[in-house]
């Protein structure tokens, strides 16, 4: 799951506030809906915001 949270902070740092789920699934090779969990425990705990 770390690895993952890190992958999507990466994926989300190369593609700026543009990317949508579905990209960013496909940049972490992981499926949407780890997509959306990492998301939101990443906006649980401050690291990111929703836009």
């Amino acid at each position: 799951m770390l690895e993952g949270a890190f992958a999507l902070l990466d994926a989300l740092r190369r593609n700026g506030d543009e990317a949508g789920v579905t990209e960013l699934a496909l940049a972490c090779g992981v499926p949407k809906g780890t997509v959306h969990r990492l998301l939101d425990q990443l906006v649980g705990v401050g690291a990111v915001e929703r836009a």
